[in-house]
C-alpha cells in the first residue's frame, strides 16, 4: 500500500501515482509507479506511459496551486543507485522555479546568451555532434556530455517530451540493459514550464542519466572527488556514443 495525495492519485494503464513520503521540495511530492515489476522488462511503451502519468500529474497539482509551474523528475535505479525499492519508481515535484541542478542549468544557459549569443541548447547540441559524441533524432538529442558527471553517462535535449525525445529514452535503457550492464543509474529531468514564460525562465526537456557503478559492488561509486573536487569518469565518451548509435540503428531495423 502507498499513500496517496489529498486528492487522489493518477492511473494509467501501464503506472499509479502515489504521494511521497520523503519529499524533495514542498509542499507536493509525488512517485510514479509501473506497474511492470522487474526494471529490465520496462519497455518503449512503459517509459511512455510513465512521462505521460507524471505530466498528467504535474497538471493536476497545478490546478491545486497555479504558482507551481516548473516540473523536475528523478529516478534512481536498484539500491546501489539510491533506489529505496527494487520497484521502478520516479519521484517527481513541481516547483516555484527550477531547483537544485536544475536551476544551475538554466543559470549556465543565461549566462552563455548574454556572453556569446545564439542558443545555448542548440549551440551544445551541434559542438557535441560535430565532435562525433551526438545523436541527432527528429526533434531530439541525445549526447555524450563532455561535462558528464558519471560514467556511460547520456544527456537527452528537445523542445518538449515528443516522440524522438522518447525514442532516445528507450534506446539509451536499452544499450544499458543489454549493451553496457548499466543497471544501477541514476537520472534527473526537467520539464518546460506549464504556463508561458520569458526564455530566461524556462528550460527545454533536458535528461541526464548515467551509471551508479556495478550493482554488487562494495564500493561507493562516489568519493571525495566527485564530492568536493572534480566529476570522476572512467570510460571512453566515444565508446558511448558509438554504442547508443549501434543500438538505435538495431531499433529501426527490427521496427522495418
Amino acid at each position: 500500500m502507498t499513500a496517496e495525495e489529498t486528492w487522489g492519485r493518477i492511473k494509467t494503464s501501464r503506472c499509479i501515482t502515489a504521494a511521497n513520503m520523503f519529499k524533495i521540495s514542498g509542499p507536493n511530492n509525488g512517485l510514479v509507479i509501473s506497474k511492470t515489476h522487474h526494471l529490465l522488462e520496462l519497455g518503449p511503451e512503459d517509459l511512455k506511459d510513465m512521462l505521460h502519468c507524471s505530466k498528467l500529474w504535474f497538471d493536476k497539482v497545478h490546478q491545486q496551486d497555479q504558482a507551481l509551474v516548473f516540473p523536475m523528475m528523478v529516478w534512481d535505479a536498484l539500491p546501489h543507485a539510491g533506489a529505496s525499492q527494487v520497484h521502478p519508481h520516479m519521484q517527481i515535484w513541481l516547483g516555484r522555479d527550477y531547483e537544485g541542478q536544475f536551476k544551475s542549468m538554466l543559470r549556465n544557459a543565461n549566462s552563455y546568451v548574454t556572453e556569446f549569443g545564439g542558443n545555448y541548447w542548440e549551440d551544445m547540441a551541434e559542438s557535441h555532434v560535430g565532435l562525433g559524441l551526438g545523436v541527432v533524432e527528429g526533434g531530439a538529442v541525445a549526447i555524450v556530455p563532455l561535462t558528464s558527471h558519471k560514467d556511460h553517462e547520456i544527456m537527452i535535449m528537445a523542445k518538449e517530451v515528443n516522440q524522438d525525445f522518447i525514442f532516445l529514452l528507450s534506446a539509451v535503457m536499452e544499450m544499458y540493459n543489454e549493451k553496457l550492464g548499466v543497471f544501477c543509474r541514476s537520472m534527473g529531468m526537467a520539464f518546460p514550464p506549464l504556463v508561458s514564460k520569458l526564455p530566461e525562465e524556462t528550460l527545454p526537456a533536458v535528461l541526464r542519466v548515467g551509471s551508479r557503478g556495478s550493482c554488487s559492488s562494495s564500493v561507493s561509486d562516489a568519493s571525495s572527488l566527485d564530492l568536493y573536487g572534480v566529476f570522476s569518469v572512467n570510460v571512453d565518451p566515444v565508446q558511448t556514443i558509438a554504442t547508443l548509435k549501434t543500438v538505435i540503428t538495431n531499433i529501426k531495423n527490427r521496427e522495418r
